[in-house]
């Protein structure tokens, strides 16, 4: 999940907060590195744990409201983050299948092993993940300078009455939209989608056969 810029030749040691605040019915994890004084800060932002004003709507059956495709919830997620990059002056990410694949797997393992976390439970950080399945991980930056890893935000969103959000209705586009403005909510998560540095994009998102969408965003 940590991912670095050096200049050639010159090695750095990032330090490394893990913070959690709760409050209300919210519950945020902030995981980022400390920028060396004389590199560009770079981030790589953790999830955030929207839980709903009625817990027991989370013991619902999916077929009570039906699930909607989360190929559908990808594409808006895409959608939305190039939409907050226009408005702040950052050039569209381009979707990329392969960070795609990486991504979905990740929503996919946190739903069928009960986690919230950038880590696997191997103890692979995004990184790591996109290593074992063989990403290009260096980016050059110009002038002299590059980049090494992959940036990640997580997050979980669900329909109904949601704590910090409102009302998310049934469907593809306001989950999304949800989940990108809760994002936006975040600092980490906000330099993340506005960071220039990145230019692809990969969103996997998963059900939890109840009522959560496990949604991943991984930065190149």
């Amino acid at each position: 999940m940590r991912r670095g810029v050096w200049k050639e030749q010159r090695e750095t040691i990032l330090a490394i907060i893990f913070c959690v605040v709760v409050g209300g019915p919210t519950v945020w994890l902030m995981h980022q590195p400390l920028p060396d004084e004389a590199l560009p800060e770079t981030y790589s932002g953790a999830g955030q744990i929207t839980i709903p004003y009625f817990d027991e709507l989370s013991k619902l059956p999916a077929l009570v409201l039906g699930r909607v495709n989360t190929v559908d919830i990808e594409s808006a997620i895409l959608l939305y983050t190039n939409e907050e990059r226009q408005k702040h002056g950052a050039a569209p990410l381009t979707w990329d299948d392969q960070l795609s694949t990486i991504a979905r797997q990740h929503s996919q393992d946190m739903v069928n092993n009960n986690y919230f976390s950038h880590d696997n439970q191997q103890g692979d950080d995004p990184t790591d993940r996109a290593r074992k399945h063989g990403y290009s991980l260096r980016k050059d930056l110009g002038g002299g300078w590059f980049s090494e890893g992959i940036g990640e935000n997580i997050g979980q969103m669900l329909p109904g009455d949601v704590a910090g959000v409102g009302i998310v209705i049934n469907t593809a586009d306001a989950i999304a939209r949800a989940q990108v403005d809760s994002w936006m909510n975040s600092p980490g998560h906000k330099q993340n989608i506005l960071n220039p540095q990145y230019s692809k994009l990969g969103v996997g998102v998963a059900h939890d056969g109840h009522l959560y969408y496990f949604s991943t965003q991984d930065f190149w």
